[in-house]
């Protein structure tokens, strides 16, 4: 078949489709992108999962595109099969993909490590916040214990310095301001 445009498009019954080339309805219109893109977001894993020769291949490779031409993230997505490798070779293949593995691996050990360290800073504030405030109560309470001991001291001292009253004996008048006075003038 011709297309108007200039090029020659068929449909294609084996392999992905490539909408230059092939008769076709856009692969991610049939898919719940929104859906689709949450999963992605939140790093969950989801399968694609249809009889054959129903699209599968053609919505990943479109899912790659959408995803690494920036509109939906920071992406950069990778899609490979059992016959790239063939052609490409085992050997570059795990390279590359122990590559991926090692840097995907390095910035998590950052992400952990700087989430630890606010983490533990946010530990270490309130450990000195509470240190602070036990000092202040100990500080408090001793001020307290220091009064009190004053004060009992001031009372220890005074009933040393207390000098008991000449005893008299029962036939000793004494003197007369010592007598009690009677209510009658």
């Amino acid at each position: 078949m011709h297309d108007p445009g200039g090029a020659t498009r068929s449909f294609n019954t084996a392999g992905p489709m490539r909408p230059h080339k092939h008769y076709c309805i856009p692969p991610l219109r049939r898919m719940n992108q929104r859906e689709l893109l949450a999963l992605i977001g939140d790093d969950c894993y989801f399968v694609l999962h249809a009889p054959r020769q129903t699209g599968k291949t053609s919505a990943l490779l479109a899912l790659r595109d959408l995803l690494n031409g920036g509109a939906e993230g920071a992406y950069r997505c990778v899609y490979e099969t059992r016959l790239r490798a063939d052609i490409v070779g085992v050997e570059t293949c795990l390279r590359a993909n122990a590559i991926g593995v090692e840097n995907r691996q390095r910035a998590d050990v950052v992400d952990v490590e700087t989430r630890l360290r606010a983490e533990v800073a946010g530990v270490e504030t309130r450990l000195r916040a509470k240190v602070a405030d036990a000092r202040k109560e100990a500080n408090a309470n001793a001020t307290r214990i220091e009064n009190r001991l004053d004060n009992r001291l001031g009372h220890i001292e005074n009933l040393r310095r207390w000098t008991p009253p000449p005893h008299r004996s029962e036939g000793d008048p004494g003197d007369a301001a010592d007598e009690p006075r009677s209510g009658t003038g």
